[in-house]
This record gives C-alpha cells, sequence and structure tokens, in this order.
C-alpha cells in the first residue's frame, strides 16, 4: 500500500520555472529499477518480485 500526500505544487513550480505534476518517494522507487531512455522516450519499470525479497 502506498502512502499518499495531495498537495499543491505551486511553490515548487514557481521555484523551479517549470510546471511540477508531482514527486515520487523512496517508498515507490525502492520497489524495483527504473530507466528513463530520453532518445526514445521510454520509461520503463522493472517490479522486484516481493516473495524473493
Amino acid at each position: 500500500m502506498q502512502q499518499t500526500i495531495v498537495t499543491s505544487m505551486r511553490e515548487m513550480n514557481e521555484a523551479c520555472s517549470m510546471y511540477i505534476d508531482g514527486v515520487l518517494g523512496y517508498s515507490f522507487l525502492s520497489q524495483g529499477v527504473y530507466t528513463l531512455n530520453f532518445r526514445n522516450r521510454e520509461f520503463c519499470i522493472y517490479l522486484y518480485n516481493s516473495l524473493n525479497r
């Protein structure tokens, strides 16, 4: 189960001078390996098998 916080990202958008939809935290990212291929515009997720951890 993922914990979720719903909040305004307005201040972060202003500080970074770009639009940010959200932020992923450790509890989400620790569940697998994530790869970004900017050339091909691909995002891949390889989740760990919870039975083997």
